[in-house]
């Protein structure tokens, strides 16, 4: 993914607070959770969330995700990268197309 940094949330704790607490994102960061469903909760921040394949190719993106919301894909086998509010469709071109 070139220009981007994709960091893994580490542990239980890092994956349950994921972006908690943080006002903003570089621009070409994101944090990557192993997972299929992801919550809003107590977010000061709009996200953007990067489902991805069991390859790593996106299969879908949502975008501007307020506080308070949760999300869910089930084809998201290889997780979900969050991502700032409008900077979703920028990593989901640089991850490339979905497998055939």
């Amino acid at each position: 993914m070139p220009g981007w940094t994709v960091r893994p949330a580490r542990g239980p704790w890092g994956r349950a607070r994921g972006l908690l607490g943080r006002r903003l994102l570089p621009e070409h960061e994101g944090l990557w959770l192993p997972a299929r469903s992801v919550h809003t909760v107590g977010m000061r921040m709009r996200l953007d969330l990067v489902w991805l394949d069991e390859h790593g190719a996106p299969v879908r993106t949502d975008r501007d995700v307020g506080p308070w919301r949760i999300r869910t894909c089930v084809r998201a086998r290889g997780g979900v990268v969050e991502v700032g509010a409008g900077r979703g469709p920028a990593l989901a071109a640089a991850l490339g197309p979905k497998p055939g």
